[in-house]
């Protein structure tokens, strides 16, 4: 490992600790405990001074942020849902949302706008190499105490990126409780479909936790089984399997795999321009309330 990666995580680490209300204690002997008012302190005792030196409990503080100077866009898609139920979702840019600062709540089932990424501008922040990274918390809508914070995410920015966001279910127990997956779609490296044509996408984050019901198939709403899936040069962003598609108006399905499409979703219908990609996120709270979110690249 290099110097410069060393350094870096010890700045991190540093900063980490202060952005969760943390102390650093100076070398030597002593203990932490309360003061009278509640805050944490840490004493420390020097070794020719009999007094004890007292640190007040450090108050973190919101960071600056800024656009990078290559720009960048991101978006957040909220499927997430547990014991049932959807959860409305808040995003921070940052690593948690006392320094952080809000970028949108999501609702259950709902995208949010493209908008400019923003990175934290905190010298602990900065790579030395000048190569800013996209750090974003997520929490359940109107908490902001780091024991609920349910996922956080860095990424490396290079260049005019365009991230989409995709917060799903997983299963297990999951932070705070709530176990969430996340899809991340890298949208400026999405390939093209052949000339004259469109592609469609299946995206599952959205059913991971629902019990034998996370394993589904795309189709057309006349058809079973009936897309082939191919390789797009690009990918699809990360996002899923790509179908390619005729244009004009078309209507899509998933169903449970291996069942002849017996129980479907309730059919999205897309009118499909060439050139046109879309990722169709499943999504629901259960087997019988699964349903496509469609979501087009670059829109």
């Amino acid at each position: 490992m290099s110097v410069h990666l060393r350094t870096r995580r010890a700045a991190i680490t540093i900063a980490l600790t202060l952005a969760l209300g943390g102390t650093l204690a100076a070398c030597g002997g002593g203990g932490s405990g309360d003061d009278a008012s509640g805050n944490d302190v840490t004493t420390t005792k020097a070794i020719d001074d009999p007094g004890d030196i007292t640190v007040p409990g450090f108050e973190p503080e919101e960071h600056e942020f800024g656009a990078p100077k290559d720009g960048g866009k991101a978006r957040f898609i909220n499927l997430l849902a547990n014991d049932g139920e959807g959860i409305d979702m808040d995003v921070y840019w940052g690593v948690d949302a006392t320094t952080g600062k809000k970028a949108a709540t999501v609702k259950y089932g709902e995208v949010s706008d493209w908008m400019p990424i923003q990175v934290d501008q905190d010298p602990l922040f900065v790579p030395a190499d000048g190569e800013p990274e996209i750090n974003v918390a997520f929490y359940p809508a109107g908490e902001t105490e780091r024991e609920m914070q349910f996922m956080q995410d860095s990424e490396n920015l290079d260049g005019d990126v365009r991230y989409t966001y995709a917060m799903g279910t997983g299963d297990g127990e999951g932070l705070a409780g709530i176990p969430a997956s996340l899809s991340l779609a890298y949208e400026h490296e999405a390939g093209e479909p052949p000339a004259g044509k469109a592609w469609v996408a299946l995206n599952s984050v959205g059913i991971g936790g629902i019990e034998g019901g996370d394993f589904m198939v795309l189709s057309t709403a006349d058809g079973c089984n009936d897309l082939e899936g191919t390789d797009i040069e690009g990918g699809t962003a990360n996002s899923g399997q790509a179908f390619v598609v005729d244009t004009g108006e078309s209507s899509f399905t998933a169903s449970d795999a291996n069942t002849e499409c017996a129980k479907r979703t309730e059919a999205v219908d897309l009118d499909l321009k060439e050139g046109d990609r879309y990722v169709l996120y499943a999504y629901g709270t259960s087997l019988e309330d699964r349903q496509l979110l469609p979501v087009k690249i670059g829109d």
